[in-house]
């Protein structure tokens, strides 16, 4: 049976894993973020207590005799609605090349996994540790967004939807409601050949395989036009009732 891994939009938990620093050279105590320009931290912490520091891949104690550690505001970088805080060793370090990486729960604008949108696209793992899979419908609903929202794809410059280069355009005279359905439609038709391509070597469930594309509406959100809606309905092998798809576009300014 056909299957695709279950990937869905969740409210992100902003947390920074395995974030690398180094020592400064100047104090030998406090933790610079490796990557970037001289830096303490690289986003303010949003709980000090859930702050974990791991030296050359072992956490590491907070109380630790040799390597313990203590959190302080950083008053280098005082702001009053996200105020940072900075790492110091308890003792100065003697090996400075040491591989430390910090684990930590940021704020929203500072977070680069939803990149402060506060929503997360992500593989939704199950309770043993797997990797959920998702079937019919569920899988039809999310290779529809994938295939719409890809308007760049190196591997294959032909499988990309134009529709994300749409937004933000003049919408009833650069862009029209036309030009989005055809978009849509174009894309939908070939995935419509990748299904029958799929299916002459693996069996597919008749609810995921698109039969025909009902109906299309687009609309520019009236106060953003940044924001474009699309509304799709989709008819399947395996269901007499057409599938509705709902879409939300939006590009960041």
């Amino acid at each position: 049976m056909s299957y695709d891994l279950s990937c869905i939009a969740q409210t992100c938990d902003h947390l920074i894993l395995m974030e690398r620093y180094k020592v400064s050279v100047v104090d030998f105590r406090t933790l610079q973020f490796s990557p970037g320009p001289i830096v303490n931290m690289r986003a303010p912490i949003n709980g000090v207590s859930v702050v974990q520091v791991y030296l050359k891949g072992v956490l590491v104690p907070v109380n630790d005799p040799t390597f313990g550690y203590s959190i302080v505001p950083d008053p280098a970088y005082l702001q009053e609605n996200y105020p940072f805080y900075k790492i110091l060793f308890n003792q100065p370090m003697r090996e400075l090349g040491s591989l430390i990486e910090v684990t930590y729960f940021t704020r929203a604008p500072f977070c680069l996994k939803c990149g402060g949108t506060g929503q997360v696209v992500d593989w939704e793992a199950s309770p043993s540790g797997g990797l959920l899979h998702t079937v019919g419908e569920k899988k039809l609903s999310q290779q529809v967004f994938k295939y719409i929202l890809t308007s760049v794809n190196p591997f294959n410059t032909t499988l990309v939807c134009p529709i994300r280069d749409y937004v933000g355009k003049k919408f009833g005279l650069t862009v029209t409601e036309q030009d989005i359905a055809s978009a849509a439609t174009t894309i939908l038709t070939q995935y419509q050949s990748i299904q029958a391509a799929q299916g002459t070597v693996q069996t597919l469930d008749p609810r995921e395989m698109i039969k025909n594309l009902v109906s299309v509406e687009a609309r520019q959100d009236p106060t953003n036009p940044l924001i474009i809606y699309l509304a799709l309905q989709v008819s399947v092998y395996g269901n007499s009732q057409p599938i509705p798809l709902n879409i939300t576009v939006q590009s960041t300014p």
